[in-house]
């Protein structure tokens, strides 16, 4: 996963800016059904988060969603260790589920996050709010 660089911030922007951040590693783990593959990549995924996290508390006006696009393979956790950093985990299938994903909001306008959303629905909020913020109407 990279992030914008400190030669192009994208907060100097004074219109804003919309950045998206992929782990795409994971759908590539449930698909091979390979554990570790998919516990690598939510690790390293959950650091990006906290980055963005962070990055909003400091600005304040800055709204950070976290979301997937869908499920993939139908992992089970079925036992842990704390202690060792264990996990054992089952693969339903390689495929994609209908199970439903995480959606997390943070921010200014959180509030509009809340809920099960179709995907399409989630690109008309972000759009809405983005327009908002440009002085554009609907």
């Amino acid at each position: 996963m990279k992030v914008p660089s400190s030669e192009n911030r994208p907060e100097d922007n004074d219109k804003g800016f919309f950045l998206m951040v992929e782990g795409a590693k994971v759908d590539k783990g449930g698909h091979g059904r390979n554990l570790s593959t998919v516990i690598d990549e939510y690790l390293s995924f959950d650091k990006v988060v906290g980055k963005a996290l962070k990055f909003a508390d400091e600005q304040k006006n800055t709204l950070v969603i976290v979301l997937s696009d869908h499920e993939t393979g139908g992992l089970t956790l079925l036992d842990g260790d704390y202690k060792t950093g264990t996990v054992m985990g089952q693969f339903a299938t390689n495929d994609h589920t209908g199970i439903p994903v995480l959606l997390y909001a943070y921010g200014p306008s959180s509030q509009n996050f809340r809920g099960f959303f179709r995907n399409f629905e989630l690109e008309q909020k972000i759009m809405k709010l983005y327009n908002s913020r440009l002085g554009k109407k609907d």
